[in-house]
């Protein structure tokens, strides 16, 4: 059986795109005949392809093709925090495949599931097929709120984009991408799952959790089921979360020997800088140190920051004219640009926690090293929520040292 699977694809995304097919393939019948196509952009090289198209000849069940979207298409799109444009890609499958129907699957999860079950779900005349989303469930008041302030008629029955059956015949005939394009010049801050929920509300059938499970803290198994690191908190930027081992063990399997050390390296390096014992011995070897975003995070991680370290000089830094008006006898909040003026060679702490790709360009476009930007992630209820059990007790000693203002502690 041909079962057309679309992904998308950057070049962030090339090797965790991999290990979701080698996942895939390892967990499909014999029968099955995966044809995946990846949707990427035309900054995708040949040689980024070819690492990818290089499955084909370890895997004999997938096929392999690549649909180039030309950037003008989403030139205008709203972006902010871990999503980026390639989020967007999935709007347009009905103008790329000529089938009936497709399964599109994000490039962040582990498949333990033969998808031929998924794909011959009937759709009936429903536009998508896809898993309420756990995200959503879990936080009704934030869920009405966003219902509210977006429009949306039916939020019990909004779903998750990552994993989404396609009914393409209805779309096509409805002219239903029509809609989807036209809502992209409009800010939704879940993207493309917000298009998607909103264009189709009425025409959306629920989907069996199984076949989009996040991984929590309450996911003991990996067993049956497509699962989903949905999110921020990913197995390549946070080795300690949920599933991160078993995404790990895939990852020795599908990648080549170095792209696997690189990449799991990385993935140390930056759970290591989230540490709060980190950031704090950063800031001790600087004198002054510039805090990027005058707001409720920004403040509270100055305060911290003083707690254990009175000697250096902590400056904020705002974009924001009205931001820079609250300044008083005893905060000053400096255009971004004077501060990079005064202390280019300062240290530099982003707390955007959606826009920090941004800051980031910004502040290197501007002169300032990259390797003098701390990008500050701020670590939240849904954080300690993904976290594996093992490195609860760790975590639980950072969040006291940053409460009790100490300086060092012992590194597990």
């Amino acid at each position: 059986m041909k079962i057309p699977i679309v992904m998308a694809c950057d070049k962030s995304y090339i090797s965790q795109l991999k290990v979701t097919i080698w996942t895939m393939s390892r967990s499909a019948c014999k029968n099955s005949l995966l044809e995946v196509t990846i949707l990427c952009s035309e900054e995708l090289l040949k040689k980024d392809k070819d690492r990818i198209k290089a499955l084909e000849n370890k895997l004999y069940n997938v096929k392999i093709e690549f649909y180039v979207v030309k950037e003008e298409v989403f030139q205008n799109v709203k972006i902010g925090g871990y999503l980026s444009v390639a989020a967007c890609y999935r709007l347009i499958i009905s103008e790329v495949l000529q089938e009936n129907k497709c399964i599109y699957l994000d490039g962040d999860m582990i498949v333990n599931i033969d998808l031929q079950s998924l794909y011959l779900c009937e759709l009936d005349d429903c536009y998508i097929a896809g898993v309420r989303d756990m995200g959503f469930q879990a936080r009704p008041e934030e869920t009405v709120e966003h219902a509210i302030k977006y429009g949306f008629h039916n939020i019990n029955n909004y779903v998750n984009s990552g994993v989404i059956l396609f009914n393409l015949l209805e779309i096509k005939e409805n002219h239903i991408q029509e809609q989807f394009m036209a809502s992209i010049r409009e800010y939704y801050p879940y993207l493309d799952q917000d298009i998607l929920n909103k264009v189709c509300d009425g025409k959306i059938k629920i989907l069996e959790s199984k076949y989009n499970v996040f991984c929590r803290n309450e996911v003991k198994e990996f067993k049956e089921g497509i699962f989903h690191f949905a999110g921020k908190y990913k197995p390549w930027n946070n080795c300690r979360i949920q599933g991160a081992r078993e995404w790990w063990e895939w990852a020795k399997e599908a990648l080549e020997e170095k792209e696997y050390n690189d990449l799991f390296l990385q993935a140390l390096n930056m759970t290591e800088k989230e540490d709060w014992s980190y950031i704090v011995k950063c800031c001790l070897k600087e004198k002054i140190v510039i805090i990027i975003g005058y707001s409720n995070i920004g403040v509270d991680l100055c305060q911290a920051l003083k707690r254990c370290n009175p000697i250096t000089k902590f400056y904020y830094g705002d974009n924001s004219k009205d931001k820079q008006t609250l300044s008083n006898e005893n905060v000053k909040i400096y255009p971004v640009e004077e501060l990079v003026e005064r202390y280019r060679n300062a240290l530099w702490i982003n707390t955007s926690q959606r826009s920090y790709h941004a800051i980031s360009n910004q502040l290197i476009k501007l002169g300032v090293r990259e390797d003098r930007i701390l990008v500050y992630r701020e670590k939240t209820k849904s954080y300690y929520e993904a976290l594996d059990d093992e490195y609860i007790e760790y975590e639980l000693q950072q969040l006291q040292l940053r409460i009790m203002g100490k300086i060092e502690v012992n590194t597990l």
